[in-house]
C-alpha cells in the first residue's frame, strides 16, 4: 500500500464518502485510475500535544 503525502490528496479524500466510527472518521474516495490503494492519517489537536499525535499516527501506520 502507498501513503497519501500531499495536502491535495487529503483534500480530495475529504470530498468523498465519510463513515463515522467511535474512535475515528473514515474518508474514502473512488479513484479514476486502477492504481494501488493509498492511505493517510491525520490526527486532530483534540488528541493532545504533538508528541501524542505523532505516537497515535505511528501506531496506526504500523497496524496498516
Amino acid at each position: 500500500m502507498e501513503r497519501l503525502k500531499q495536502r491535495a490528496d487529503f483534500l480530495a479524500a475529504a470530498t468523498g464518502t465519510k463513515v463515522p466510527a467511535a474512535a475515528f472518521v473514515l474518508q474514502a474516495r473512488k479513484r479514476a485510475d486502477d492504481g494501488p490503494v493509498r492511505f493517510g492519517f491525520t490526527v486532530s489537536k483534540k488528541v493532545g500535544n504533538a508528541v501524542e499525535r505523532n505516537r497515535v499516527r505511528r501506531r496506526l501506520k504500523e497496524i496498516v
